[in-house]
C-alpha cells in the first residue's frame, strides 16, 4: 500500500495541530476558586474604616463551603458595642438567598465569582426594619484572597436611601 505525499502533509499538519494544541493548554494554567475556608479575625492595623464605625465589618468570620455553597458564622459589633454572631448560607451558583435578621430586615443576597472566580462579589439589599419590600441601603462586598492565602480582603461600599454612602476595607488574617 502506497501513501501519497498529499496524505503525509495532512497527517503531518494534523499532528502538529494536535501536538501545538497540547501544548498551549498544558501552558495555560487554569487556577482553581479561590478557597475562603477557614477562621478569619480582623486586622485593625491592616483595615481602613475612615470615620466609620467598628460594627460595619464583622470582628470574625468563620467560612466553610463547596463549590455550590458557602457558609459563613460572622461575630459581628451590634450597634450597643455587645457581640453577636450572625450565620448565612451563601449561593455561590447564581442562586438569590433571602435572609431575615434579627432586627426583622429583610436581605436580600447576590453573590457571584469574579476575576476566574479569585474574587467573590456579595451584592444585598437591605429593608427597613419590618418592610420588607422598602430598601433601605445597598451593600457590595468583595472578598479577594492574598497571593499567599494568609489574608483576605473585605472591600465595602455601602448605599443608603438617603443619599449617604460609605466605604469600608477590612483586612482579615487567618487562625
Amino acid at each position: 500500500m502506497k501513501i501519497s505525499n498529499k496524505k503525509i502533509r495532512q497527517t503531518s499538519i494534523m499532528l502538529l495541530f494536535s501536538m501545538a494544541t497540547l501544548l498551549f493548554c498544558g501552558a495555560y494554567k487554569i487556577e482553581p476558586r479561590a478557597n475562603f475556608t477557614g477562621t478569619w479575625v480582623l486586622n485593625l492595623s491592616k483595615s481602613d474604616f475612615g470615620d466609620n464605625p467598628l460594627y460595619v465589618v464583622p470582628k470574625q468570620a468563620k467560612i466553610s463551603g463547596d463549590n455550590e455553597s458557602l457558609n459563613i458564622e460572622m461575630v459581628v459589633i451590634a450597634v450597643s458595642g455587645a457581640d453577636s454572631t450572625m450565620k448565612i448560607k451563601l449561593s455561590t451558583a447564581g442562586k438569590p438567598v433571602d435572609v431575615i435578621t434579627a432586627d426583622k430586615r429583610t436581605r436580600h443576597y447576590n453573590t457571584t465569582w469574579t476575576e476566574s472566580e479569585q474574587t467573590l462579589k456579595v451584592e444585598y439589599s437591605s429593608s427597613y426594619s419590618g418592610k420588607p419590600d422598602t430598601e433601605q441601603y445597598h451593600t457590595t462586598d468583595t472578598w479577594k484572597l492574598s497571593a499567599d492565602g494568609k489574608e483576605l480582603t473585605l472591600n465595602k461600599e455601602v448605599k443608603v436611601d438617603s443619599g449617604y454612602g460609605y466605604t469600608v476595607k477590612a483586612v482579615y488574617d487567618k487562625q
